[in-house]
């Protein structure tokens, strides 16, 4: 049995001249090859120009190998070229879903979106606005809206200001109010509500409740109960758990303790939900009464505690106030 042994004869100097050196093929039997000595020589012929010829060979084996007739090519950057093709792939993209944007009427903000994060924005574009489309489905439809909600929020605000614009009915305006309520634009809320209350068809409760909720909003818990007030003279047979919520908060925000309290009681028999009982307990803690509040708190998470789950996660925020108030 033969092994084969090629040693390359390692010099300094230009990259043309290394390339030209032989390089030489000895082999020799398996029994004469001594592994630590083969070493000693390899290692020692890197850092000076040594043949290997000393060791045990035989003499019909040797091959002399032409010189590399090819100078060393030259390293390209790599990486530098690879990223050309992927950046242009990335404005292709983001050029075609911005056309794609102001074709359907979302130009704004996702043209921003997309242009101030590259491919970032692009992904989000697909997620939020395309997949959707694709799917259809009414989970994917609000799974569109929750994101598009937070990516822009004053998106359906700029889309009722344009259709109350070309067309301005009460139903428009109204919309349009509800929305700066949900944007806690008050002052335009309470605008838009007088606006609506002197008008002919604009005479409803629901748009004087709408103008309460924008004063108490705007911190002016006085003009909230005095709008509230006449929405009972005016309409006495209107119900609204909303209205009578907000009609106790407004009472305690104004020192009235004892009659905000007697609105709490009266409320929780039938508000749906929990954010009620909280703020009755919360009352209940600021007026002194410790022990009816830890009450309230405990008949609460008793009953959440045998309440579906889904109504647990909706309710999450105020249960956990809940506990909060009873660990203080």
């Amino acid at each position: 049995m033969l092994l084969f042994l090629a040693c390359v004869t390692r010099q300094r100097g230009p990259p043309t001249e290394r390339s030209r050196l032989p390089i030489t093929v000895r082999c020799c039997s398996h029994e004469d090859f001594h592994w630590p000595q083969m070493w000693k020589r390899s290692v020692a012929s890197v850092e000076s120009p040594a043949d290997i010829s000393h060791s045990i060979t035989t003499e019909d084996c040797l091959i002399e190998l032409a010189a590399l007739s090819r100078p060393l090519r030259t390293v390209r950057p790599v990486c530098l070229e690879c990223a050309m093709p992927v950046a242009l792939v990335v404005l292709l993209l983001d050029i075609t879903l911005i056309y794609h944007a102001s074709k359907t009427g979302r130009l704004q903000p996702w043209a921003f979106i997309i242009l101030m994060i590259p491919l970032v924005g692009a992904l989000a574009y697909i997620v939020v606005e395309l997949v959707p489309e694709w799917f259809g489905s009414p989970g994917a439809q609000q799974a569109r809206k929750r994101i598009a909600g937070k990516l822009d929020p004053e998106k359906l605000y700029r889309e009722l200001s344009d259709r109350l614009a070309n067309t301005d009915t009460v139903a428009n305006r109204a919309a349009l109010a509800a929305e700066c309520l949900r944007l806690a634009r008050f002052d335009e809320a309470v605008r838009h509500y007088d606006h609506i209350l002197m008008l002919p068809l604009g005479g409803e409760p629901a748009y004087a409740l709408g103008r309460a909720q924008a004063e108490f909003g705007r911190n002016r818990p006085a003009e909230a109960l005095a709008t509230l007030d006449d929405l009972q003279k005016r309409w006495p047979d209107f119900e609204s758990a909303e209205g009578h919520l907000l009609y106790a908060r407004a009472l305690a925000e104004v020192g009235r303790i004892d009659e905000a309290l007697e609105e709490y009681h009266a409320l929780v028999a039938y508000f749906p939900g929990a954010e009620a009982r909280v703020r009755y307990g919360m009352l209940l803690r600021m007026a002194g009464r410790n022990a009816e509040a830890r009450v309230v708190f405990n008949e609460l998470l008793l009953q959440m505690k045998r309440a579906p789950k889904y109504l647990r996660e909706a309710q999450a925020e105020w249960l956990s106030i809940a506990e909060k108030q009873l660990l203080g």
